[in-house]
Formats: C-alpha cells, structure tokens, sequence
C-alpha cells in the first residue's frame, strides 16, 4: 500500500547503529568523574573538619590536666602555683610564684610550658589582673583561684572552622571542659 520513502539525502548517516558494541562515550566518563570529584571534596573537607575538631578538644583536654595537676600542687607547695598565657610565644607556662606577686618574673620556678599548635588559637582568656604577664591565675592552699574579686577564669581555644572548646576555672578551683 504505502511506498517506502527514500531519504532527502543519500549520504546521510543513521544515529544509532545496531552493531554498537558497548563501552561508554567520553561525556559519560567526563560526568562520572566530575560526579566523584565533587564528592571527593565534600568527604576530605568534613575529614579534615573532624581532625581539627579532635585536635580542638585534645588540646582543651591536655591543658585541663596540666591545670589540674598545677592546682593539685597547691596543698603541698610553699609558694602557689601559677599558671600564665604569654600571648607573643602562644603559650601556657605553669609556674611557681616565689616572690608571690601573682606574676611570672625572673624569681620564679618555671614547672613546664605547653605551646598551642596552629590551627589552635586561644581566642579569649578572661581575667582580672593586669600585670606584666596579663593573664596570670594563681591559686592558694586550698586550691581556688587567688585573686580578689575574681568569679572566675574562661580560656577559651578555637580552630579555622569557627569551632571552640571553653576551659571554666571556677572561683573555688573547679576545672571545667565545655
């Protein structure tokens, strides 16, 4: 009944051939692998914000202790024990204060000094005295804070992603993580 038309053009080639034999077209490739680049990027950034976050309370967890063992020195010493943030070397220095003027001088024991690694910053310490070092804490026999009027100390440690960790020193010497 009806004639089979005959293409406009004889040299036209047809789109899909039915001898095709597999494998994929470089498109295809190209989109898998932007695909998995993409997702490559996201799991190493969420990595690597992890890493920084235990790095974070790794260190809030290593200065409480060196807070805790310089606060269990106070019973048993005969000057008290200090510690200091010298904000230049971005260090801790933990202290004895033998001339007990709740400042770090030549006079003094250094006991040890804990050095905060980049990407850790101490962001804040707060404190009431204001003397040589500035951010001196001293504490008396019974192991509280020695300094007057003081309700308390917070250091306060944060990485590149906005993250923090509190250290509470509360006025009767209690150490605390937040």
């Amino acid at each position: 009944m009806f004639a089979k038309k005959k293409p406009l053009f004889t040299n036209q080639k047809k789109s899909f051939s039915k001898h095709r034999t597999g494998g994929v077209s470089l498109l295809e490739v190209l989109v898998v692998i932007s695909l998995l680049s993409i997702l490559a990027y996201l799991f190493i950034s969420e990595i690597h914000k992890r890493i920084l976050e235990e790095r974070l309370k790794e260190t809030a967890e290593s200065l409480a202790g060196e807070l805790n063992y310089i606060k269990s020195l106070a019973p048993i010493s005969a000057e008290p024990p200090c510690f200091c943030y010298k904000e230049g070397n971005k260090e801790f220095i933990f202290f004895m204060d033998t001339n007990r003027n709740k400042n770090l001088d030549e006079s003094d024991k250094i006991l040890k000094s804990m050095k905060i690694e980049k990407p850790i910053e101490v962001a804040n310490i707060t404190n009431d005295n204001k003397l040589l070092c500035p951010r001196s804490v001293c504490f008396d026999r019974r192991g509280e804070i020695r300094s007057s009027g003081s309700l308390g100390h917070t250091i306060v440690l944060g990485n590149t992603y906005n993250q923090t960790v509190e250290i509470k020193i509360s006025r009767t010497g209690r150490i605390r993580i937040q």
